[in-house]
């Protein structure tokens, strides 16, 4: 039975109407993430990830956490990881925007950039509309900002929102449990906006340090290919 709490609803509305209205922004992002041994328990792993975009067609996201460090370089044509750590960097052709890039990496190389859904909603490409389940839960204190507290339920997964109160509906924490494994693993991030930072061209060119090389990414489509034959 779906049972759909027009509260809970709204606030996603509110919330993907905001980030549509942001032209720039800085977010970091606390996070930790469950891993699932071959035995079957989980391992969680801490990590942080900086964020710096400039709409429609820039993106900047530095990743760290127990196991790796990556950077994402998006300048409105190119898309450059990085893997500090060991010095590689490959690039793809990017598209107009930053929301079609990350639909590229997404769907042709099997590249799912965390917080991605800061870009779909809002839009029409959001999963607003596989909800089976929400309602809200109240009134919550996330760092200094004073938010509301929501559930909601997909096939798969159960999620939380934490969204701040009043016009600047800026979600603030998410948590991701994915139900359809025994161990439940789950993802949570905590958010830390900043809607005045200085923003310049250079945050989003790679150049490459001197020890670096450069590695060829395979499309998910031709490993499938090669894993099929």
């Amino acid at each position: 039975m779906t049972v759909l709490e027009p509260e809970a609803m709204d606030a996603l509305k509110r919330m993907g109407a905001y980030l549509r209205t942001l032209e720039s922004f800085a977010v970091t992002a606390e996070t930790t993430r469950d891993d699932v041994a071959e035995t079957g328990e989980n391992i969680e792993f801490g990590g942080r990830l900086d964020m710096r975009a400039r709409l429609p067609d820039r993106l900047r996201i530095d990743a760290s956490s127990d196991r790796n460090q990556r950077q994402f370089f998006y300048d409105g044509e190119t898309v450059v990881v990085f893997a500090p750590q060991v010095g590689a960097y490959a690039s793809i052709d990017g598209a107009a925007t930053v929301r079609e890039t990350l639909e590229i990496m997404n769907a042709g190389y099997g590249m799912d950039l965390p917080l991605a859904d800061l870009f779909l909603w809002g839009t029409a490409d959001d999963d607003s509309g596989l909800i089976l389940d929400a309602f809200a839960v109240g009134p919550a204190r996330i760092g200094d900002d004073d938010c509301e507290h929501f559930v909601f339920r997909q096939e798969g997964i159960d999620w939380q929102l934490w969204v701040r109160s009043g016009d600047a509906a800026l979600p603030c924490k998410l948590v991701i449990t994915t139900t359809d494994e025994e161990s439940r693993p789950r993802y949570e991030a905590t958010l830390d906006w900043n809607l005045e930072a200085k923003i310049v061209d250079s945050d989003f060119t790679f150049t490459p340090p001197a020890d670096a090389y450069e590695i060829e990414v395979i499309p998910a489509t031709s490993e499938a290919e090669e894993s099929a034959q």
